[in-house]
């Protein structure tokens, strides 16, 4: 049986989930795979695709974007052996994928973290990784999937100091936006993606410009460094900024300005009170009222739990809640499950994957109705 590393989900042209893994080299068979939900909607099709061995073998931290115009989902992983990017695109929408294709080392350096990817108002693909301490990206040379892209760029190290981690998105008016993780000395470890830091970021001066702000301080809740950042957008089109911090709290942020990347409002954290403060992995997607709703996991326990936006584009969140609890076996001081991966199906209802860590089995949990949030959960048939 294949060991999962790493799962994420990807929308189709025609609205069904497609999920993407990687298994690893200490499996029986490290590659690439892809699952595929059936015409209704909210069923799997029996079986995985293969979609085979990036580079030398040991692909790790699947990344998906759907390409615009065509809706062909993109996929992006590093190879863990050479330390480089590689990616492979459908062919046609929902169909066929190409071979891999190697977009390389940035500036000969190895890349330390997944490829955070964004769609650019041209409809190319922005990919962003942190390499050799700096922020590293490429944009695919024109719209749509395609080979030979041209050479990474550095954006520098973010406020002067290695950069751990990076994410990428878009404002509301198509500009490119970027985050970095400062690494801050003696900090303590994370549990995702290497130390803890301050946050930085900096966004394209105008849509599809070669000109970028310098970098700014997002600084650390409450003079908390915070693990990689994950962004979401709200209904409105304004971004949401959510990092695990080493208190244990998540603290997220948002802007108050879709088009304005300097309107943040200040740190604030998810319901800190009661035993359990936060999320060690966490996944977030918007529903379909609009509101964003986050799945996390909790160190030491199989655990699943969840909080939502009041409302939509609320700055007010509910409490957390238990979801449900995945099978599996105590690992002490160990966290037994990897980030979730969230989507919602056609009919709106939320399907979320996670893999257990001792043993490498993936488990998925289906809404039956909107507001009931799950049913499982169940173990999905591994590659």
């Amino acid at each position: 049986m294949s060991v999962l590393g790493s799962v994420t989900l990807g929308t189709g042209s025609d609205g069904l989930l497609e999920l993407v893994a990687t298994t690893s080299a200490n499996g029986s068979g490290a590659s690439v795979w892809r699952a595929r939900q059936t015409s209704s909607g909210d069923q799997w099709a029996v079986g995985w695709q293969s979609l085979g061995q990036p580079g030398r073998g040991d692909p790790n931290w699947v990344s998906v974007v759907q390409e615009q115009p065509s809706g062909c989902l993109e996929a992006f992983v590093i190879d863990g052996k050479d330390e480089a990017v590689w990616h492979s695109w459908q062919t046609d929408p929902g169909e066929g994928w190409s071979d891999w294709d190697l977009l390389g080392n940035p500036g000969g350096n190895h890349v330390i973290c997944p490829v955070a990817v964004t769609q650019l108002p041209d409809n190319r693909v922005l990919a962003v990784v942190p390499a050799d301490g700096s922020v590293w990206h490429v944009s695919s040379p024109e719209p749509g999937p395609s080979a030979f892209w041209p050479a990474w760029t550095s954006l520098g190290p973010s406020g002067g100091a290695a950069v751990l981690a990076a994410s990428a998105t878009t404002l509301a008016d198509s500009r490119a936006e970027v985050f970095a993780v400062r690494k801050v000395p003696a900090g303590p470890v994370a549990t995702a993606f290497g130390d803890y830091g301050t946050l930085w970021h900096r966004w394209q001066q105008t849509a599809d410009s070669t000109q970028w702000s310098g970098w700014e301080s997002l600084g650390m809740p409450n003079g908390t460094p915070v693990s990689a950042p994950t962004v979401a957008e709200n209904h409105d089109g304004r971004l949401e900024l959510f990092a695990q911090a080493s208190d244990g709290l998540v603290w997220h942020r948002a802007l108050r300005t879709a088009n304005d990347p300097t309107s943040w409002s200040p740190w604030a954290p998810l319901h800190p009170t009661g035993p359990q403060r936060g999320a060690q992995d966490f996944g977030v997607a918007r529903d379909a009222d609009g509101k964003l709703v986050m799945i996390g996991t909790g160190q030491g326990s199989y655990l699943l739990r969840h909080t939502a936006q009041t409302t939509a584009g609320a700055s007010t969140w509910t409490p957390w809640s238990p979801l449900a609890t995945v099978p599996g076996h105590s690992i002490p001081e160990e966290i037994w499950l990897s980030h979730p991966a969230v989507g919602f199906n056609q009919a709106g209802l939320m399907e979320t994957f996670v893999i257990a860590r001792d043993t490498g089995q993936l488990y998925y949990l289906q809404a039956t109705a909107s507001g009931q949030l799950t049913l499982g959960p169940q173990a999905f048939p591994q590659p």
